[in-house]
């Protein structure tokens, strides 16, 4: 019995993903468009920027490992951290500031994003490296398992670990996490605090045991 009701929650959480409409998927998944909009530049995303009525001004760079982008006219500029319009006001202020142009409006596109994975190991369908879809900084684990396939037949959804190295006082720490998918599949938050989601980040590392019984 527990067998058969470890399969037919798989499948639930598959066809979660790929049958249902998107809208009845608010409380399980991330927002990936909201994600979008508050991107925030890293180093090796290639940028491409206009500026209006000035096509010899317009360029394609690469924030390098420093965080600086190179455009024309102006010094190297630090943009790792911003937002696109937050540096797009960067950019107009600095060809303002020296006098290249009096009123530039500028337009920065994100062209290619840097690559950005998360590790899944255990029982799973598809385990390995999972690449976070195109400016998503953070997925919802739910729907990471069922963009993997979902659980297998023997996996221990309520414990599924996961390891993430965070910088604390310039130096990296490791936080471990044991996350109840199993209720979150539902709705309720195993920590009691009504948050219907765990994020996973990237380079966390998600492992999911096998149950013992």
């Amino acid at each position: 019995m527990l067998l058969i009701n470890k399969v037919i929650n798989n499948l639930a959480l598959t066809l979660l993903f790929f049958v249902f409409p998107i809208s009845l998927l608010a409380n399980y998944t991330d927002d990936l468009s909201l994600d979008q909009e508050i991107y925030r530049l890293s180093v090796k995303d290639r940028l491409e920027i206009s500026i209006f009525g000035e096509p010899d001004l317009a360029a394609v760079s690469e924030i390098d490992r420093k965080g600086l982008a190179r455009f024309k006219l102006i010094d190297d500029i630090y943009l790792k951290g911003l937002t696109t319009r937050e540096a797009e006001e960067l950019l107009e202020n600095e060809y303002f500031k020296q006098r290249y142009l009096k009123k530039p409006q500028i337009s920065i596109n994100v062209i290619k994003y840097v690559k950005r994975e998360v590790m899944i190991l255990g029982q799973v369908v598809n385990s390995g490296p999972f690449e976070f879809p195109d400016g998503s900084k953070k997925i919802g684990i739910v729907e990471l398992i069922s963009r993997i396939g979902g659980f297998t037949g023997i996996a221990q959804e309520n414990k599924v670990k996961v390891t993430r190295y965070v910088e604390e006082s310039g130096k990296s720490m490791q936080r471990k996490f044991t996350v109840n998918v199993e209720q979150l599949m539902s709705g309720y938050s195993s920590d009691g605090n009504g948050q219907k989601r765990f994020w996973i980040y990237p380079n966390d590392i998600v492992f999911v045991p096998e149950s013992l019984f």
